[in-house]
């Protein structure tokens, strides 16, 4: 697995794929996404795909409402630990045991 810091990637380009990948992430405009994909194969192929994912209103709908269940799953369980915790503060549980058991599950 690879971590991509964009602030600090290089700037001159050092021909390996992480830097294609990196630019094309950082990418501000479609003419930057453009330059990168015509140099590496596997992007172009990732443009090729995001741009038919984006341009198609029904699959566009269904990645914005399968994100929208993702938040608001994550949202849901924030707020479920939370209950949890202040209840099991009223029940005088210290907070190193609710810490502990949170983060066992």
């Amino acid at each position: 697995m690879d971590f991509l810091e964009l602030k600090k990637h290089p700037k001159i380009d050092d021909g390996t794929a992480l830097y294609a990948w990196a630019k094309f992430i950082a990418a501000l405009s479609e003419e930057e996404l453009y330059k990168v994909a015509g140099r590496k194969q596997d992007v172009k192929k990732a443009l090729v795909m995001f741009r038919e994912l984006t341009t198609d209103e029904r699959i566009r709908d269904r990645i914005e409402r399968r994100e929208k269940a993702r938040q608001d799953q994550a949202m849901f369980l924030k707020h479920t630990l939370i209950c949890v915790a202040k209840k099991a503060l009223r029940k005088n549980i210290c907070i190193e045991d609710i810490v502990d058991l949170l983060s066992s599950s």
